[in-house]
């Protein structure tokens, strides 16, 4: 980009990210964020949050943009400045990215729930059969506190036959 937010330059994956092309907008970036943003009223806090974080301070963002053939997709900017003064801009879409991260915090939030409420005694060991956490209902069924069970290794709290089947 110039100075004034015109495109100097676009590669093939730029287009191909959401099918607009930035350097066939004559106004800019402004006017490729109209074509791709998904409606006026998004457009314009894209547009606020472009020029104050993208534009001036050079940090990265992220925004939810429509592709002409996939949707909406979540897009991170990333911006530097040339030696000449020009400002590179770089977009990925992390939307797989996302989906994969919020899938991993719902499967967390699940097993945190079931561990924290189970019935039956849980015991979470390394592989070294370490014990790392516990549930309360194993702390009840031991008689020990958590303090005294993290930390020890689990066949150590077993009889020696079953240590050993273990």
């Amino acid at each position: 980009l110039d100075d004034q937010q015109g495109v100097r330059y676009t590669n093939s994956a730029h287009t191909e990210l959401l099918g607009v092309d930035a350097s066939q907008c004559e106004e800019g970036m402004e006017e490729w964020f109209r074509k791709v943003s998904p409606d006026p009223e998004s457009c314009s806090e894209i547009v606020a949050s472009w020029h104050e974080h993208i534009w001036r301070n050079q940090l990265t963002r992220t925004y939810v943009l429509s592709s002409t053939s996939h949707g909406l997709r979540h897009i991170e900017f990333r911006s530097s400045l040339s030696s000449d003064g020009h400002m590179i801009l770089i977009q990925n879409d992390v939307t797989d990215n996302l989906a994969s991260d919020e899938a991993l915090r719902q499967a967390s939030l699940k097993f945190r729930t079931v561990f924290a409420n189970a019935a039956g005694g849980i015991v979470l060991v390394n592989h070294e059969s370490v014990i790392q956490e516990v549930n309360h209902a194993f702390i009840e069924f031991s008689g020990l506190t958590a303090s005294q069970l993290v930390g020890v290794s689990f066949t150590s709290l077993l009889h020696p036959d079953d240590a050993a089947l273990l």
